[in-house]
């Protein structure tokens, strides 16, 4: 793909709704400055985030290299994963008509909250921004907004088919396939420096997000979400979690 292009893409399961499950003080960073966070991929704990398939393909042939020689393949392909992964950033939702209870319990507490959006909406709420962002950077980037592929790679099949996505970003291990990702990915181009991350201003309005409260939240923290929200200025919809969970 060439330097400083937009692609959106409609998730893989013909899902309408996206759910992005965030901790409270992810939150509070939203509501309060306005952002969409995205987090590089070195950051992650999957060490397969952003790395190239040819990448992992290469590791078994290097077993049987010895000494100094393997210290050298080693490298090189060090060098090449890092490089992929501190290239690329990415906000992550969860694509799906209804919650994941799996999604609560690996993202979030009982404090925490999940961002409901149409995808058709969202997207195009999004398209403005991102435009912006690629324009101000001089197209060093470009934003993907695309479903995650699963393949089999940590450990890595042999016998599994070469893949040609542009991005290493939109792939991983099938062990995680319950996750039903859709990425907004941003790509470095380039000598691009390496951001730690990337920050892109957000009209909340017009993503017409709703707020979904944890399913086992407190009446009070329940309150404090309402009064947030209030302090804030900001017309977002707050909802309590349909869900019903036995408390202690």
């Amino acid at each position: 793909m060439p330097a400083g292009k937009l692609r959106v893409y409609k998730p893989v399961n013909h899902s309408s709704v996206l759910w992005k499950y965030l901790d409270l003080h992810r939150f509070i960073y939203l509501i309060t400055r306005e952002k969409f966070f995205f987090s590089r991929l070195d950051k992650f704990e999957d060490p397969f985030e952003g790395i190239a398939t040819q990448l992992i393909r290469q590791e078994a042939p290097l077993s049987e290299i010895s000494g100094k020689h393997k210290k050298f393949h080693d490298l090189v392909h060090f060098h090449e994963a890092v490089s992929a992964q501190k290239s690329q950033y990415v906000n992550c939702w969860f694509a799906g008509e209804r919650e994941s209870m799996a999604m609560w319990n690996l993202h979030s507490g009982p404090e925490s909250v999940a961002l409901k959006a149409d995808f058709e909406t969202l997207s195009r709420g999004l398209r403005a921004p991102f435009k912006k962002f690629i324009e101000e950077s001089e197209k060093n980037y470009s934003v993907i907004c695309s479903s995650v592929h699963y393949l089999k790679l940590n450990p890595f099949s042999e016998k599994s088919s070469a893949h040609k996505y542009h991005y290493s970003a939109l792939r991983k291990d099938k062990s995680f396939e319950y996750e039903k990702e859709y990425r907004f990915l941003i790509a470095a181009h380039g000598q691009t420096k390496n951001k730690m991350f990337i920050s892109i201003p957000v009209d909340l309005e017009q993503l017409d997000l709703t707020v979904i409260s944890h399913p086992n939240i407190e009446d009070w923290q329940f309150r404090n979400l309402e009064k947030l929200i209030q302090l804030s200025g900001k017309k977002v919809r707050l909802q309590r979690s349909p869900i019903l969970l036995r408390r202690d």
